[in-house]
């Protein structure tokens, strides 16, 4: 079951290369902007939903994370999350029930453009 964690535990997970990559979900763990970290387990985690006040958020899946169904309890159970938010790095395995549960949800898949600026020319 997620878990909220406290926010002096948030620290715990700031170093976790995985979870580093976007850096609005980044000032979340640092503490530098608001938002939550839920856990399905404190010590060793198998998944791990981070979402900043404005309803951008990352979810991280462990390989042996088999509780998809308790995920999804979590994500309409809990009155504290948005409506609508945004996770970034979609896990597969969601996308997966998504597309055979379409009477039940909702979503949007999107891929992302980054450019370099260093590869533009003048």
């Amino acid at each position: 079951r997620m878990q909220k964690l406290d926010f002096e535990k948030y620290k715990d997970f700031a170093n976790r290369n995985e979870l580093k990559e976007f850096p609005l979900i980044n000032s979340v763990l640092c503490g530098q902007q608001q938002g939550s970290i839920y856990v399905d387990n404190n010590y060793n985690p198998n998944a791990i939903f981070i979402i900043n006040k404005f309803g951008f958020s990352n979810l991280w899946l462990n390989n042996s994370f088999e509780s998809i169904n308790e995920l999804i309890d979590f994500f309409f159970s809990n009155n504290e999350l948005p409506k609508y938010f945004h996770i970034y790095a979609f896990p597969e395995i969601l996308i997966q029930l998504l597309e055979t549960n379409t009477d039940k949800f909702s979503y949007k898949i999107r891929d992302r453009i980054q450019l370099d600026g260093r590869r533009i020319p003048n």
